[in-house]
């Protein structure tokens, strides 16, 4: 079993960047530590200090993962709400980085399953997403996929569904052009845009983790 924070196996392979990013979270310094104790133990204080150090990334993300400033200002305030909270549940010893992240990336998904999009991920709760005895590789899976989903669930809805019928039904592009009535070029065309807006929120994450070093 191995632990969310600590396991570190360097790799190259492109479909392991998720994995990597989650190698760059260190454990946080005694400062820090010492920081989220105070807020653990309910410290207005505290709680500003780590608001104000991590508004501005948390919302940088957040636009970038919706596409609306609008929407990144509400989530991040829901966020940093929901971070008091939960106050009392925080461990000082994990980097509150990957707390703040998985909690903006889930607000971002139930934004969009209020919207109707569809979405068939979104069943954990924060702490299941980094409780420490949750497998690495599961946990490096697990966000794979939620990245996947928030990002086709942006796509006009004809690319979210050849996007569906091809990794969920396993359907090749001549039956998805028959299935729709469209040239396989045009499947081919729609995957492509699909699996670049996914890349894009893969590069989101890494970028979220390895330059907001604190």
């Amino acid at each position: 079993m191995n632990d969310f924070y600590t396991r570190n196996t360097p790799s190259s392979e492109p479909d392991e960047e998720v994995s990597d990013s989650f190698n760059q979270i260190p454990r946080p310094d005694a400062a820090s530590v010492a920081r989220l104790e105070a807020l653990r133990d309910g410290d207005n204080a505290a709680y500003k200090e780590v608001y104000l150090m991590w508004r501005k990334p948390i919302h940088n993300l957040l636009v970038k993962l919706t596409g609306s400033s609008a929407d990144a200002e509400d989530i991040t305030q829901e966020v940093f709400i929901k971070l008091w909270e939960i106050h009392e549940k925080v461990d000082p010893a994990k980097d509150i980085r990957a707390l703040l992240y998985v909690m903006a990336r889930n607000a971002a998904l139930a934004l969009f399953k209020k919207r109707k999009v569809r979405k068939d991920y979104l069943d954990h709760t924060v702490f299941d997403d980094i409780d420490a005895t949750t497998t690495y590789d599961i946990v490096v899976e697990r966000e794979k996929l939620l990245l996947a989903e928030l990002a086709v669930s942006r796509l006009e809805p004809q690319t979210q569904r050849i996007y569906e019928m091809s990794e969920k039904l396993l359907m090749t592009h001549d039956q998805i052009a028959t299935k729709l009535g469209i040239s396989p070029q045009s499947v081919s065309n729609q995957l492509h845009i699909a699996n670049k807006a996914i890349r894009q929120a893969i590069n989101i994450f890494i970028l979220f983790f390895i330059t907001n070093i604190k």
